[in-house]
């Protein structure tokens, strides 16, 4: 499925390219800001007693976008859609329970590991305000962003390496991925803003929903602070120009 998702991403990327509008004198072959990547450090609000969040534990958003309206003005509003990835890494793992709940257990103490993780994957689409001081001038732009986005969840999977600490396994090294992790969520809302200048912004996220299912798991809410790179095209081309220029060409 994450490879179908996949396909139809780099399909509607080749529209955003080429699609042309009413007046295409006007349109750009490759707009900026048309894509859009986060990278943030994860946390969880009242997380476990005693979880140890690392540092690396990461959300990683990839947007295409694509302006609704106000292109050429210094307000503008923007959607599209991407791919958002959390990935927790600490000393927890998921474990189910004789009730089919799930909850999340410490690590025994003394177990040496090299990898922990519990990750999400969602279908993101985003819906953004976006205020510039001058849309004309990528690299010479103060912008401000805010916006909502709503996920559909495609994967969910605990990746683990190190020493096994089930009962009667104990000690021995294992590496293993465990998918389709129970009663999580299957859909995610929440608000995200950033802040900056040319292709660099500051980047933060709130949930607006917790990881998994009311009475079927612990109940936590992830949040995000990170930064945000915009790719910026040095060259826009206009249909009319890039007319122009194959005509020159023949």
């Amino acid at each position: 499925m994450f490879r179908a998702i996949t396909l139809i991403f780099l399909v509607v990327f080749q529209g955003f390219v080429f699609s042309q509008s009413s007046t295409p004198e006007y349109e750009k072959i490759m707009t900026n800001e048309a894509f859009v990547l986060d990278v943030s450090q994860l946390n969880w609000m009242s997380p476990p007693t005693g979880m140890k969040i690392e540092p690396y534990s990461s959300s990683i958003n990839v947007f295409a976008m694509y302006p609704l309206a106000g292109r050429r003005y210094n307000i503008s509003l923007a959607s599209g859609f991407g791919i958002g990835t959390d990935n927790m890494k600490s000393n927890y793992v998921p474990v189910y329970e004789a009730d089919q709940t799930i909850s999340l257990r410490k690590l025994p103490d003394g177990i040496l590991y090299d990898n922990n993780k519990f990750s999400v994957v969602y279908f993101d689409v985003p819906l953004e305000l976006r205020i510039r001081t001058n849309p004309r001038w990528k690299k010479r732009n103060f912008k401000i962003s805010f916006g909502a986005k709503a996920g559909y969840l495609i994967q969910t999977y605990h990746k683990y390496r190190g020493e096994d600490y089930h009962q009667y396994s104990f000690g021995d090294y294992v590496k293993f991925k465990q998918y389709r992790i129970k009663n999580v969520m299957h859909y995610r809302y929440g608000v995200y803003g950033r802040i900056g200048y040319g292709k660099f912004m500051f980047y933060g996220y709130y949930s607006l929903t917790q990881v998994f299912k009311t009475n079927l798991g612990p109940e936590i809410t992830p949040f995000a602070v990170g930064i945000t790179i915009v790719p910026i095209f040095k060259n826009e081309i206009h249909y009319k120009e890039y007319r122009s220029r194959i005509l020159s060409d023949n």
